[in-house]
């Protein structure tokens, strides 16, 4: 999501997880095999450690397919700016 449509939201009071974006795409990141298996696999046991490292796993593949965004010089850099000012206000 550009970063001025993210701001557009934000300041007329609405949030990332409420925007058309994200609705549309949560499905790309979200893991519903997790907790919707019919047969659950070998390594369930019925634990909350199970539950823990299948939800590492699938992180763990999904940031192994993560490509960055190719953001032109401007919108890194004011990207950069977003992240200056907070750390300055929380600190």
């Amino acid at each position: 999501m550009p970063l001025a449509e993210l701001s557009d939201i934000v300041r007329a009071g609405g949030n990332f997880l409420e925007a058309n974006h994200t609705i549309r795409n949560f499905r790309v990141l979200w893991s519903p095999e997790l907790l919707l298996r019919r047969q659950p696999g070998l390594e369930w046991d019925g634990s909350e450690r199970a539950i823990l490292d299948r939800s590492q796993a699938l992180w763990r593949e999904n940031l192994a397919r993560y490509q960055p965004p190719a953001w032109d010089e401007n919108t890194l850099r004011a990207l950069d700016d977003v992240v200056q000012r907070a750390r300055a206000e929380l600190l």
